[in-house]
């Protein structure tokens, strides 16, 4: 049964509602992290991510429709990267991926590579 506590102790892992243990955040090295933002920078660029990229934004769909889409789009085309450097394709992964590349975001080979990958999402770099 899924109560409001066992929401608060676990993530729903959408397997008929039975619920997975928080997963941590995974461990990189500044070397790791620059390794897989290439490898989400090079998925990114690849011309048939950044067909299907332009399809879904061409789409008359709202922008909460327009981010589930192109959350889902990334994560079938990011799913290898994301998986060789520990994340989860769930709702953890992108959080966790997130915090990662925040903590290092600062460091000047690491920012520059964001801003890579940024622009292949066609968003504002930063």
């Amino acid at each position: 049964e899924v109560t409001l506590t066992s929401l608060r102790n676990g993530v729903p892992n959408g397997r008929n509602g039975v619920l997975a243990a928080p997963r941590p955040v995974p461990t990189l090295s500044l070397e790791e992290v620059r390794a897989l933002l290439e490898e989400l920078r090079t998925v990114s660029s690849s011309a048939k991510f950044q067909k299907d990229l332009q399809h879904l934004r061409s789409l008359d769909w709202g922008a909460f429709k327009k981010r589930e889409a192109v959350a889902k789009l990334l994560s079938i085309f990011w799913k290898a990267p994301l998986r060789r450097f520990g994340f989860g394709i769930d709702g953890q992964g992108f959080p966790h991926l997130l915090q990662v590349v925040k903590a290092n975001g600062q460091r000047l080979g690491i920012r520059l590579v964001c801003h890579e990958v940024e622009k292949q999402l066609r968003m504002v770099p930063g």
